[in-house]
């Protein structure tokens, strides 16, 4: 079982270790880890991985090319499709490690992943290539 608080006020203590006690009681052991300030949320973290599938989905109707390196391949490299993990780690993760110093995308902040996610657009845009739209949740709303 996981739960979640948010703790963003002195009052909201006492509500949280009254529930930690009563998991304390039914359970026998209860491990608490902590954040401290904003990280991002799990919609964020849903939005990217759609972003990132979304933008693989892009590259390979429009016939941008990846190619792997391997000493297997002698005379260079074998092409293959996109995927939502390697726009993600060849495409998002080097421009937060240099913006944020986090290799995790679980560390940045929401106002890191805007900024990382501007910085991609731009850098995309320059050369000419419209990236899809960052995911938004429409709470219902078609």
């Amino acid at each position: 079982m996981t739960t979640s608080f948010c703790l963003q006020k002195s009052e909201q203590v006492d509500n949280f270790a009254e529930k930690i006690g009563e998991l304390v009681e039914k359970h026998g052991l209860v491990t608490v880890d902590y954040k401290v300030g904003r990280t991002r949320s799990s919609f964020q973290q849903a939005a990217l991985e759609v972003w990132c599938r979304n933008i693989a989905n892009l590259f390979n109707e429009s016939g941008v090319t990846r190619e792997i390196r391997s000493p297997i391949f002698k005379k260079g490299g074998m092409e293959v499709d996109w995927t939502r993990d390697a726009v993600k780690n060849e495409i998002w993760r080097p421009v937060q490690l240099a913006l944020t110093g986090h290799q995790s995308t679980t560390k940045p902040t929401a106002i890191d992943y805007k900024q990382i996610s501007d910085t991609i657009f731009r850098a995309f845009a320059e050369k000419g290539m419209q990236l899809p739209a960052w995911p938004v949740r429409n709470h219902g709303r078609d």
